[in-house]
C-alpha cells in the first residue's frame, strides 16, 4: 500500500526508506500542474509560444527538483541529523541565497505595483470592508475597486485587520510566507527540507502570483494548516478538557468563516478527532465550532437582513462548484477522515482533496465553454490552484525524502 493515505500508522515509518518513484511523480505533477497553467496563460503577453513556455517551465522544475534534492541529501550526508533546526550546511547555501534573491525580486516588483491598477481585486475586498465598517457602514453594501460586491466571509476579514490597521493589507502574504517558512520547521526540524521546500516555493509561479496581486488565497491555507499542526498537537497530548476544546471550537468556528472550501480540512481533521475518543464529546465540539461560526454572520443579517439574504458569501461561493459535484467532494472527505486514512497525514489528504476539487472544476469549466475560454478569456480563476499548495508541498518534504513528518498534522494517538 502506498504510503499517501494510509490507513496503518505503522507504514508512516516505511517513509523514512523514501517513497516510491510513482508518489513522487504524482507530487510533482500536482506540484507542476498549476504553475504550467499560469505559464501558458500569461507567456502570450510576452509574445512566447505558451506551449514553448510550458516545455521550458516544466524541464526547469523537473531540474529544481533534482538539484535541490541532491544539495539536502550532501548535506545530510555531511553529518548527522539533528532533531532540531539547524545552521545550514554549505550545500544548501545555495538554495537558501536564490530563495533570498527571489523574495527581494518579489519585493521591488510588489513596491513598483499600485494596487489599483491590477485586475485582481481581492486585496480590495478586504480594504473595502474594513474602510466601511470604520466609517459606520453596512460593509457587504461597498465594493472592490472592480466594481464587484464583496462576498467574503467575516472570518477571512478578521484574518487582514492587522494588515489593514498597517495601512497594507497585501502585507498579510508577507506574514504568511514567515508562517510557512516556522511551520515548515516545526513539521521537520531539519534546515535542508526547509530549504527544499523553500526552492519548490520559489519555482512555482502560483506563490509569486498571489504576492504581487496581493491575494489571501495561499495565506488562508497556510493559517489553516498551522491550526491543524496546534490541534493535533493538543490532541496527540491528550490534554484536551472542556475549556482547551472551547477554544479550539472557537478558532475552528473562526476558520469556517473564512472561506467554504475550508469545511474540507476541517472536516478531514473533525472526523479523525472523533474517530476512537467518544462521539458525545465529538458531537459537542462539532456544535460549540458551529455556534462560533454562526456567531460571526449573525450581526451582518441582522444589520441588513434583505441584503445579506441576497448576496451572504455562503450564496456567493455555492456558486462556484456545481450542487452535485459539491456532495460528492463532502462525501469523499467525509469517508476519508471517517476511514482513518487521514488521521496520521492530514496534509497529504487536504492537499488531495483541495487538488482534485479545484482540478475538477476547471475541468468542468472546459467541458462547459472550452479550454481557450477558460484558459484567456477568464472562464476560471487559476488561482484558486493556490489552495492546496501549502499542504502539498509540506508533504513534499517527506514524499522526495522519506521524512516522517514528526509533529506534521497528526490525530492520531502517539505510539512511540
Amino acid at each position: 500500500m502506498s504510503p499517501i493515505l494510509s490507513s496503518d500508522p505503522s507504514t508512516a515509518s516505511a517513509r523514512s526508506t523514501g517513497a516510491s518513484s510513482s508518489v513522487m511523480v504524482l507530487w510533482g505533477f500536482l506540484l507542476v500542474l498549476p504553475g504550467a497553467l499560469f505559464v501558458m496563460r500569461y507567456s502570450p503577453r510576452a509574445g512566447v509560444s505558451p506551449f514553448l513556455a510550458v516545455s521550458a517551465y516544466a524541464l526547469f522544475f523537473a531540474a529544481l527538483v533534482w538539484v535541490s534534492r541532491a544539495l539536502v541529501r550532501r548535506s545530510d550526508a555531511g553529518g548527522e541529523s539533528g532533531t532540531r533546526p539547524v545552521l545550514p550546511r554549505l550545500p544548501l547555501l545555495p538554495l537558501f541565497l536564490g530563495f533570498a534573491l527571489f523574495l527581494a525580486a518579489l519585493v521591488v516588483i510588489y513596491m513598483r505595483i499600485e494596487p489599483e491598477a491590477l485586475q485582481i481585486d481581492r486585496w480590495s475586498a478586504l480594504d473595502h470592508f474594513w474602510n466601511a465598517l470604520s466609517r459606520g457602514e453596512y460593509p457587504y453594501h461597498s465594493r472592490s475597486h472592480l466594481g464587484s460586491f464583496i462576498s467574503g466571509f467575516p472570518g477571512l476579514f478578521v484574518l487582514a485587520l492587522p494588515f489593514w490597521l498597517l495601512g497594507d493589507v497585501g502585507l498579510l502574504q508577507f506574514a504568511s510566507l514567515a508562517a510557512f517558512f516556522w511551520l515548515s520547521i516545526c513539521v521537520f526540524r531539519r534546515a535542508g527540507r526547509v530549504a527544499f521546500l523553500l526552492a519548490l516555493l520559489a519555482g512555482t509561479p502560483v506563490f509569486a502570483y498571489e504576492m504581487i496581486v496581493r491575494s489571501d488565497l495561499f495565506s488562508n491555507m497556510v493559517v489553516i494548516a498551522w491550526v491543524l499542526y496546534l490541534t493535533g498537537k493538543v490532541v496527540r497530548s491528550g490534554d484536551c478538557g472542556i475549556w482547551r476544546l472551547a477554544g479550539l471550537a472557537a478558532v475552528w468556528g473562526l476558520l469556517l468563516s473564512t472561506r467554504g472550501v475550508v469545511i474540507i480540512p476541517l472536516t478531514l481533521a473533525g472526523f479523525s478527532l472523533v474517530r476512537g475518543r467518544g462521539l458525545g464529546r465529538g458531537a459537542l465540539f462539532g456544535a460549540m465550532a458551529a455556534v462560533f461560526f454562526a456567531a460571526t454572520l449573525i450581526p451582518f443579517y441582522l444589520w441588513d437582513p434583505v441584503f445579506f439574504a441576497d448576496k451572504n458569501p455562503y450564496f456567493v461561493q455555492s456558486g462556484y462548484i456545481p450542487g452535485w459535484a459539491l456532495a460528492i467532494v463532502l462525501l469523499t472527505t467525509a469517508g476519508i477522515g471517517w476511514s482513518g486514512r487521514s488521521a496520521t497525514q492530514l496534509f497529504a489528504a487536504t492537499g488531495l482533496l483541495l487538488f482534485a476539487t479545484v482540478f475538477g472544476c476547471f475541468l468542468l469549466a472546459v467541458v462547459r465553454t472550452g479550454f481557450v475560454h477558460v484558459l484567456w478569456e477568464n472562464g476560471f480563476d487559476i488561482s484558486y490552484f493556490a489552495l492546496p499548495m501549502p499542504f502539498l508541498l509540506l508533504e513534499a518534504g517527506g514524499v522526495f525524502f522519506g521524512t516522517p513528518t514528526r509533529d506534521g498534522a497528526s490525530f492520531a494517538p502517539v505510539t512511540d
